[in-house]
């Protein structure tokens, strides 16, 4: 197995749910064969951006939530749905 794809699955692995090690929607991405040439370096951009966002923002988003609702602070709640619902709005609108 190359190099490049041992690395991947090193990071699927990554994004595996709770202690049950169920493959997500990013699994699955990170998962898929890319062709190979200029489209295939088009996906892997696509596939690194996705992972990027879901690093970066989605998942300490959804951190931020699950303390502020385990605080029972309200306020920080709803900041933290806000940033949920504005990233959802810009995945749906691309």
């Amino acid at each position: 197995m190359a190099s490049a794809e041992l690395s991947r699955r090193g990071q699927a692995a990554r994004y595996r749910r709770g202690d049950r090690g169920e493959p997500t929607a990013a699994d699955d991405l990170l998962d898929l064969e890319r062709p190979e040439g200029d489209v295939g370096e088009t996906a892997q951009q696509f596939v690194e951006s996705c992972r990027q966002e879901l690093n970066d923002k989605l998942v300490p988003a959804l951190e931020d939530l699950k303390s502020a609702l385990q605080e029972k602070h309200a306020e920080a709640v709803q900041d933290a749905a806000a940033r949920l619902e504005e990233l959802a709005r810009r995945w749906l609108a691309s």
